[in-house]
Formats: structure tokens, sequence, C-alpha cells
């Protein structure tokens, strides 16, 4: 791997599920895992975020306004426009 020869010092991952997780901590220690977490994404809180803090590797966290949805700017007239892909959520 990369960090034992010295070309890195730390690694990540990023959009790993749990099971990828657990899998890379098998054979190497990673210091970051990075997801996205809402108000609509929350789904980490169950499994990630706290097997992320057993095992000391640090949570990033990105799209808090879930790529725009929560700023509104894809509603006209209180209704979702309907090419959407956020359709899922309602």
């Amino acid at each position: 791997m990369i960090i034992k020869q010295g070309k890195i010092r730390v690694a990540g991952v990023s959009n790993y599920d749990l099971s990828h997780v657990q899998y890379v901590v098998e054979t190497t220690q990673i210091a970051s895992n990075q997801f996205p977490y809402n108000v609509l994404n929350r789904s980490i809180k169950q499994d990630q975020i706290p097997y992320s803090l057993a095992k000391n590797i640090s949570f990033i966290t990105y799209s808090p306004m879930e790529i725009g949805l929560l700023t509104g700017k894809y509603f006209k007239e209180d209704k979702l426009r309907k090419n959407n892909h956020y359709h899922n959520y309602f």
C-alpha cells in the first residue's frame, strides 16, 4: 500500500457503506470517511457514525442543503418540478 511506501501519510474514503469501511479497516487504518448528511438523509447516524467513533475514524459530511433542495430553489408554486430527482424523498 502507498502508506507503507511513504507516498502518503494517511488515507480516507468517500461514500463507502459500513461493510466496505469494515473491509478496508481489516487491511489498513483510514483517517476519514466522507458521506452526505442533512435533514432528509440521516441514515449514517445508525451505523456509520458509531463505527467511526469506535475505530477513531473522522467523518466528514457534505451536502447539508441536499444539493440545493432545502434552499427551496427547486420548488415552483409549492410543488417540486416534475423532472427533479428529489421526488423519491416525498
